[in-house]
């Protein structure tokens, strides 16, 4: 077998692209067609034949490498570093950990008699076989959501039914999606349901921000495989955005939304269900909605540049995130902060309770903020992680002092080392805050 190397590209397969091609043999999964060119040359009596491969030379060098003891196969199980779905990593793997003389005659025989199509084309016609080189590398690459909507499991089935699929009746979408959310492919519409869902169970379940970058959302489909469409917080989710949907189709333009209002709407209107909050807020949320939309673009537009003080507050804390790693746990983590005290705010928000304590997103917002410490110790030099069954969420100013009910003057701290703050502590403490500059633990 030859390669041309005037239009055939080297081997650029890594190892792990040759180990599931082996694996893929081994589980006796369909393979696609190898293409080759049969060219016959002749010198007066003398015949020479030769072929060379046109479309499979990955495939080929990696059988060819793994029969002759090249590389070994990985642990099909290890969660960490294959990130098989569950039932895959469930199933009994004689192969895993493996190079071909480690493996049973049955399985050598797998990979060795294992007869996938062949199409050889017989022209001398060079030209005739660049054109089918050409065609055969001409599709359009898959996007990773388009990747993931082939992926098994019922996680894939939700987000094709949330996000929408044309020409597939039973995946029209969820109107929000299809009607307000500003996006130039329906893989990015499903992509940001993905999104969405994976920051909504996170911050239900943890209470903490995720990275909802690519490989976040790979790893988070494949160990979802069994996840269930009927589930209590999958409803939650479809009634958040149902709620959504009602208030944004009141308007006869209907706004175009980018995601990372999507993911902040979504985690302030959850963030109100689960709080204490007075009703009353519903029919102003679009209205608020748009009126803080109107101040982060005129906030981008200086840069920060401005002597506004409340411009350079949505430049600082929420614009310039929302242009730069907008899709890191952090950056959306500020994004939220600063998103949920400002629409409240707009909204004039009341809390129900008489004791003016945080607000459950609050907390989430200052539990992420101050990186699970106990502040108290923190301000003496000691790390002492907190769980949130063991967080409490102090005062810096006293509400009777006139503090106000904000993210910014919270500070995480453990229960016990909470209760035993002392009077003259808490003023050591709130001298601490106001001088340690960076509000990041």
């Amino acid at each position: 077998l030859k390669i041309d190397g005037e239009y055939q590209r080297g081997l650029v397969w890594t190892e792990r692209q040759k180990q599931l091609f082996i694996d893929t043999i081994l589980r006796e999964y369909p393979t696609p067609a190898l293409y080759f060119h049969e060219k016959t040359v002749t010198w007066g009596d003398k015949v020479s034949q030769t072929l060379f491969i046109v479309d499979g030379q990955q495939r080929i060098n990696a059988v060819s490498q793994f029969v002759n003891n090249g590389f070994e196969l990985p642990d099909f199980s290890d969660t960490e570093t294959m990130r098989m779905p569950n039932f895959i990593r469930e199933k009994e793997c004689a192969w895993s950990k493996s190079r071909f003389s480690d493996l049973s005659d049955e399985l050598k025989d797998k990979i060795l008699k294992t007869s996938p199509l062949i199409i050889s084309l017989t022209t001398n016609d060079e030209n005739e076989v660049r054109d089918l080189f050409i065609r055969l590398q001409g599709g359009s690459e898959l996007k990773p959501q388009e990747v993931r909507d082939s992926w098994p499991g019922h996680f894939t089935d939700f987000v094709l039914t949330t996000g929408g699929k044309s020409g597939v009746h039973k995946f029209m979408g969820h109107s929000f999606f299809q009607n307000c959310v500003k996006s130039s492919s329906e893989a990015q519409r499903r992509q940001l349901v993905a999104q969405c869902f994976m920051l909504f169970q996170s911050m239900r379940t943890n209470h903490k921000y995720v990275d909802i970058k690519s490989r976040n959302i790979d790893a988070f489909y494949h160990e979802n495989v069994n996840f269930e469409k009927t589930s209590e917080i999958a409803t939650q989710f479809i009634k958040c955005f149902d709620f959504l949907y009602q208030q944004f189709q009141r308007f006869p333009t209907q706004p175009r939304l980018a995601g990372h209002y999507v993911i902040h709407l979504l985690l302030f209107v959850d963030g109100v269900n689960r709080g204490d909050f007075v009703k009353g807020w519903e029919g102003q949320l679009v209205d608020k909605f748009l009126e803080f939309d109107q101040n982060v673009k005129k906030a981008s537009e200086y840069k920060g540049d401005t002597t506004d003080p409340e411009l350079l507050n949505y430049y600082l804390h929420y614009a310039q995130y929302a242009r730069t790693a907008s899709d890191s746990a952090s950056s959306i983590a500020k994004r939220n902060g600063f998103f949920f005290d400002k629409m409240s705010d707009l909204l004039s928000l009341k809390s129900k309770d008489p004791k003016r304590t945080f607000s459950q997103p609050q907390k989430e917002q200052i539990f992420y903020r101050d990186r699970y410490r106990c502040q108290k110790c923190w301000s003496r030099g000691i790390s002492h992680m907190v769980n949130w069954s063991d967080a409490e969420f102090h005062h810096v100013l006293p509400y009777a002092d006139g503090g106000s009910i904000i993210v910014l003057n919270g500070a995480l701290m453990e229960k016990n080392c909470h209760r035993t703050l002392k009077d003259e502590e808490v003023k050591d403490f709130a001298d601490w805050w106001k001088n340690r500059g960076n509000h990041d633990a």
